[in-house]
């Protein structure tokens, strides 16, 4: 899936902690639901392909991560290429009409 948004969370190093809004929508909020727990990739401006291929298409038809170099950990996958990445854990959640807000706690 593709957040529309994401800041820092908190300015503390020990206890890091972001923000980030994702659609409704989505259908990865159902998994991001159930666990509680998510890596999210950073992409870059040059991923383009990338993007358009985790916004546009459904997880459960095919395999997203299929045409990019990545690697399945216990928390997620992470793409090779990636600008960054941050496992983290959901702490808390707003929703919205169209919009879910989260606030989560990055293990690393």
């Amino acid at each position: 899936c593709v957040v529309t948004w994401l800041t820092r969370g908190s300015l503390s190093e020990k206890s890091p902690r972001i923000v980030f809004v994702m659609s409704r929508f989505n259908h990865t909020l159902e998994d991001l639901q159930a666990s509680r727990q998510f890596v999210l990739n950073l992409l870059s401006r040059e991923q383009k392909e990338e993007f358009f291929s985790f916004g546009t298409l459904h997880s459960h038809a095919q395999d997203k991560f299929a045409p990019f170099t990545h690697q399945t950990t216990p928390e997620g996958v992470i793409l090779e290429k990636a600008a960054g990445f941050a496992v983290g854990e959901v702490e808390a959640v707003l929703e919205t009409p169209d919009r879910i807000i989260v606030y989560a706690s990055i293990s690393r």
